[in-house]
């Protein structure tokens, strides 16, 4: 209802939020697919120039969102400490727009390896879903997300960025140095970013939480980060060799 637009406690919700891959979560995982195939068609048609402004555009977008939405949160008086950008996602947007503003390869590199599938997987088993879709918390969950999946897919898509697997150590060690300061900011505030004390609900990570305890957890749980990293890599590698043999 329009009255649940801007109520940030979920306790005051009228309605229920949405299930993973229920009907409207879909409909909104199509959505943001079409956008994103459409503007990565648009944007490997243009020129450098015009696709570094793109890339900034959509960094800088982004920030915006995330600004306009903690605004509205102290606005209604709910702005707490668990609304830090301190999840990986809240990271990529700084990455993002640094790197769209200096061109660091390594950062488009940690982009596209580490930053996309994260968004990817918040997209698939969004921690918003208590929210109902129409609630300023869901949009901008998807909407932020969506850019957070888009700005790599443009670099990866254009080949503006290629990730090669002997920088692998240089983006473990990025996950490594963030992961570390933000684990200890948890032990000492009882929060959970990174999902490092605990995983989102129903998610596939609570397997993982409900067969081994928490030391378990946090062990595979990074050991997962890592492969996954590794598999990126590889799909990047084949990915350029497939655009390299496709232009011969």
């Amino acid at each position: 209802m329009p009255e649940d637009f801007f109520t940030y406690n979920v306790n005051d919700l009228e309605n229920e939020g949405f299930s993973y891959f229920d009907f409207k979560h879909i409909l909104c995982l199509f959505v943001i697919f079409l956008i994103i195939f459409f503007v990565t068609k648009i944007f490997i048609r243009e020129d450098e120039r015009r696709q570094k402004k793109i890339l900034r555009a959509v960094a800088v977008i982004n920030i915006a969102a995330e600004f306009i939405k903690d605004m509205i949160l102290v606005f209604i008086g709910e702005m707490d400490i668990y609304q830090l950008p301190l999840h990986l996602c809240g990271i990529s947007l700084f990455i993002y727009v640094i790197h769209a503003y200096t061109g660091l390869n390594i950062l488009g590199e940690i982009s596209i390896v580490l930053c996309l599938p994260a968004a990817v997987a918040a997209l698939l088993f969004p921690d918003w879903n208590y929210y109902p879709i129409w609630n300023f918390m869901s949009i901008h969950g998807f909407f932020g997300h969506m850019l957070l999946t888009l700005y790599p897919v443009l670099l990866l898509v254009s080949g503006r960025v290629t990730p090669m697997l002997k920088n692998m150590w240089k983006s473990i060690l990025f996950l490594a140095v963030t992961m570390i300061p933000i684990y200890i900011f948890d032990r000492i505030t009882g929060l959970n970013y990174y999902f490092i004390n605990y995983p989102p609900k129903d998610t596939p990570l609570t397997i993982l939480y409900d067969v081994t305890g928490i030391t378990g957890y946090r062990v595979l749980y990074t050991c997962l980060l890592v492969l996954m990293i590794f598999i990126m890599y590889i799909i990047c590698k084949y990915w350029t060799r497939r655009i390299k043999n496709a232009s011969r």
